[in-house]
């Protein structure tokens, strides 16, 4: 089961506050969520936070990413919450890599061709029952990319 949270950033705070604040509340709200469910379930939340490279490379960016990261590394001693940040561009990696006492960065590097067309043709015949052709393959990789 999957749960969608991204409404906590839309709540109106107070009109001086600034949007590191909103993410401030929208976390401390999340953080409750997140202790009443690993009293009930026993295992804690897994936050995948897509795009990161979408956060501007600027001082603005850097303080949020610092806050982001600085409450993954809290929810995770914690055990709260697993916080997966997910980014296309290498600066968000370097910044989390300089930043991080108690995190685990990792890159993972994209599949090579062969390697997606061959897990594409696996899953289509696996589940679909289909043996797509080759060129249909990497037509389909190359516009997904």
């Amino acid at each position: 089961m999957a749960d969608n949270i991204g409404a906590l950033f839309s709540i109106r705070g107070p009109r001086d506050a600034t949007a590191l604040l909103d993410i401030e509340r929208a976390f401390n709200k999340l953080e409750k969520i997140a202790l009443k469910r690993r009293q009930t379930v026993g295992r804690p939340l897994i936050l995948i936070i897509n795009s990161t490279h979408l956060v501007k490379d600027d001082e603005d960016g850097k303080n949020l990413l610092e806050l982001i990261q600085q409450r993954a590394e809290q929810w995770a001693a914690g055990n709260l919450c697993t916080v997966i940040f997910n980014s296309d561009d290498y600066w968000v990696y370097e910044r989390l890599k300089l930043q991080g006492t108690r995190l685990e960065v990792i890159p993972v590097a994209d599949l090579s061709k062969q390697s997606a067309i061959a897990t594409m043709k696996s899953y289509r015949a696996k589940y679909f029952d289909e043996d797509p052709s080759h060129n249909i393959l990497e037509q389909v990789r190359e516009e997904s990319l």
